[in-house]
């Protein structure tokens, strides 16, 4: 494993994420639900490692460790008996604890002293994050409201999340192939505030990027 210091700590956290957006579906589809669950838990500690690894109070650790542990338990509880409620509760709670590392990421994306190539991976990585996110949050809208999406199934362990996560992505860069569309008022707001923040999103982040390029270059044609 590298060491962490400031240059790298942003490829923790992408490590987590990339298991969860890449390797997650792909193992769901070709394993028994006992490993699913594992590969649920091996996210959330990387994820939880990432968190650590940018920085914030410890505190924030904890209760982003309380908030994911919790999550986890009412998921595999909800597997076993099938009650709506704890599948509420996880969703909920792996909610606020992504919303959570979103706003530690963004904090350190936009520190002063932030090296630039791992400002760029930290940028990507709430990128990354806001479509998680979307994903739990339509997997709310659906337990709370059944039919609010048009073309979504239930996976084995009786969860949409595989289907919201590629609709939740496919709508953050308004990619938009119609195999998945929101049928209810309150998912079509959900659905279009996901893509109007997917799209000022990546504005906002060529803008800075370009900047920042802009004003080291002039800095350097200085000295």
């Amino acid at each position: 494993m590298p060491r962490l210091h400031e240059h790298n700590n942003f490829i923790f956290l992408l490590s987590g994420l990339l298991v969860v957006i890449l390797l997650g579906p792909l193992v769901h589809a070709f394993s028994p639900m006992q490993l699913d669950t594992v590969t649920s838990i091996s996210f959330v500690i990387m994820l939880l490692l990432g968190v650590w690894s940018i920085k914030g109070s410890r505190r924030a650790l904890w209760l982003g460790a309380i908030m994911a542990v919790a999550g986890i338990i009412s998921n595999m509880l909800a597997i076993k008996t099938g009650e709506v409620e704890y599948r509420i509760l996880g969703l909920a709670t792996l909610f606020l604890f992504l919303l959570q590392t979103i706003v530690l990421a963004a904090r350190a994306v936009l520190a002063e002293k932030i090296n630039r190539s791992n400002g760029i991976l930290g940028a990507g990585c709430v990128y990354l994050l806001l479509g998680v996110l979307w994903a739990l949050l339509y997997g709310l809208i659906e337990i709370a409201i059944p039919g609010s999406f048009n073309g979504v199934t239930l996976d084995h362990e009786g969860s949409h999340f595989n289907d919201l996560l590629y609709f939740s992505f496919v709508t953050l860069t308004t990619l938009g192939y119609g195999d998945i569309t929101p049928a209810k008022d309150v998912a079509r707001v959900f659905v279009y505030i996901e893509a109007i923040v997917g799209q000022f999103y990546l504005a906002v982040l060529v803008a800075g990027l370009v900047g920042s390029y802009l004003a080291d270059k002039a800095t350097r044609s200085q000295d």
